[in-house]
């Protein structure tokens, strides 16, 4: 049963990790005037194609599709990280160092230094919680 669970997480990250990628590709579609962003591009061609889906059909599918990303998302966000298969959360603890390191890029000393303070666990027994 954990390996079923792993499993159905494995999918479900590597789903979101295609929707970015979709995003992204239809964020520069919609940059470029193209239309609205479709996740999963060549599911949603295919569908569009197979069944001779109308302008509005495709746009309402388009809607669907980016609806299921974000419950996608939502998911994951909820997802305690001991229930990462380990390659996911060492891609993912990967991911937050290079984003720490560069926010800390953007700030100047006297910002870096109260972000350094601040990000800190807090101690033991102080009332203080990470602000991120």
């Amino acid at each position: 049963m954990h390996s079923l669970r792993l499993w159905i997480l494995g999918v479900a990250v590597g789903s979101f990790a295609a929707g970015l990628v979709g995003g992204y590709v239809g964020s520069e579609q919609v940059a470029n005037g193209q239309g609205l962003p479709i996740p999963d591009h060549e599911f949603a061609s295919d569908l569009a194609v197979r069944y001779g889906l109308r302008t509005n059909q495709k746009r309402s599918l388009g809607l669907v599709l980016q609806g299921e990303n974000q419950q996608e998302i939502s998911i994951l966000k909820s997802t305690q990280w001991s229930q990462l298969p380990p390659p996911v959360l060492a891609q993912l603890l990967q991911l937050r160092s290079m984003t720490e390191r560069r926010i800390r890029a953007i700030l100047d000393d006297e910002q870096r230094t109260r972000y350094d303070r601040d990000s800190r666990p807090p101690s033991r027994g102080s009332g203080t919680t990470d602000k991120r």
